[in-house]
């Protein structure tokens, strides 16, 4: 079920950067209302939140696992290996591998993901704070 967060305050912004060190999915859609920006400028961090949020990581684990597969193949011909000599257990490799690729891939979108949401959330909160005049260091 999605979630329709707003941002519109200082406050906001603290709980959704907070929340993004807990590695968890959700399905939130967030809408932004930050004083000082445009309502364009609003929605562009609305839209790019939303996209990141989003992110399942299946592009670049798909492309991981085609990857790994055609090395996997090449290196096997390359070194002498004949269709006629594959085994089962080449067959079971190939499969391991193909998966660790995938996973791999995966993993690395959603940990990109997650970097862009953290380093989008500091450069708001370092503007907010400054805008307001807070020097304290808002912690986490």
């Amino acid at each position: 079920m999605e979630n329709d967060i707003l941002i519109n305050d200082l406050i906001g912004l603290k709980e959704w950067a907070y929340s993004l060190h807990k590695f968890q999915q959700t399905e939130n859609v967030y809408h932004f209302k930050l004083p000082g920006y445009s309502i364009s400028e609003n929605l562009k961090l609305s839209n790019q939140v939303n996209h990141y949020n989003k992110e399942c990581g299946c592009k670049l684990g798909g492309l991981f696992m085609s990857t790994t597969f055609a090395i996997v193949l090449s290196h096997f011909f390359l070194t002498g290996g004949q269709f006629s000599s594959v085994t089962y257990s080449h067959v079971l490799w190939l499969i391991g591998l193909i998966i660790l690729g995938a996973l791999v891939g995966k993993g690395i979108s959603l940990l990109h993901a997650r970097w862009q949401l953290i380093k989008l959330s500091n450069r708001l909160m370092h503007k907010l704070k400054k805008d307001y005049n807070i020097e304290k260091k808002i912690s986490f």
